[in-house]
């Protein structure tokens, strides 16, 4: 006897597996700024492109050049480069000199260096941002993001006032982020913007700024002041703590907005070992 089964795509479907987004890793091996990313040359700007076309939180590494030498890459994107929309892991410190430069030089009014926009759990480090028109780094909705061990409107000595034409840092609307963090690798100079070193608004409730120095060089000894407050907070429940916010040309810290804000143990005016005055203004 034979018996016929009928099974119907619906029916054979249900027996499936349901699908695994598993994230990728692209490895940035050019300073070009084409949309090229396979398996021989790929871009900054094309491993942006491939991690927003593949679900979960990607990997961008950098291996450019031979390596060797103290001097990082620089990458000098023509127009601005394409918004994150799901969240990715940049990482410079897996270049052998352990970061690299995104020049905004020729990226055109406006741009602003790395936008994230409805996507968490995305990590910044190891990056020098510098010469943008508009904003080093811009954070929109989704949160829980990491932005730590960077170098943002300096060169990537840290000495060199290399300004973004905005912020250093805007978070509009995300929420529980990380700015900084304990460690030494952790920290961020976010020096010499044309706008606020660290600027928080909206519901840009529950974020941790720890660590960072605001308007000083790498050294913590030399002013280069971002031209309005150092660190503005226009949210709830942050907490800001261990900062160094000097020589910044308005506040050093502002409170305008929020409630349950937390502000302790920071050095604001002075140099990083507090013997000195580096006034805010």
């Amino acid at each position: 006897m034979f018996i016929t089964a009928v099974v119907t795509t619906a029916m054979l479907f249900a027996f499936l597996p349901a699908r695994i987004a598993y994230a990728a890793t692209y490895v940035v091996n050019s300073t070009a700024d084409t949309t090229q990313c396979d398996g021989n040359t790929c871009t900054l700007r094309g491993a942006l492109i491939q991690a927003g076309l593949s679900a979960g939180v990607d990997t961008v590494t950098f291996s450019i050049g031979a390596g060797g030498g103290i001097t990082p890459p620089v990458i000098q994107p023509a127009s601005q480069l394409p918004s994150i929309q799901d969240g990715v892991v940049i990482d410079g410190t897996t270049q052998s000199q352990g970061q690299v430069v995104i020049d905004g030089s020729l990226a055109g009014a406006g741009a602003n260096g790395f936008v994230q926009i409805a996507a968490s759990g995305s990590t910044f480090r190891g990056l020098v941002i510098q010469n943008f028109s508009g904003n080093g780094i811009v954070l929109g909705t989704g949160g829980g993001n990491l932005v730590a061990g960077n170098i943002i409107g300096l060169d990537y000595t840290g000495k060199i006032s290399r300004p973004n034409g905005g912020d250093g840092i805007a978070l509009s609307n995300s929420a529980k982020n990380t700015i900084g963090g304990p460690q030494l690798a952790d920290r961020n100079l976010i020096s010499a913007n044309a706008g606020f070193g660290i600027h928080v608004l909206g519901s840009s409730d529950g974020t941790l700024i720890q660590n960072n120095y605001v308007g000083l060089d790498y050294s913590g000894g030399a002013g280069h002041g971002n031209a309005k407050d150092g660190i503005a907070l226009e949210s709830a429940y942050n907490v800001v703590k261990d900062n160094v916010v000097s020589a910044n040309q308005a506040f050093g810290i502002e409170i305008f907005g929020g409630s349950n804000n937390s502000v302790y143990n920071n050095k604001v005016g002075t140099n990083a070992a507090g013997t000195a005055a580096l006034a805010n203004n």
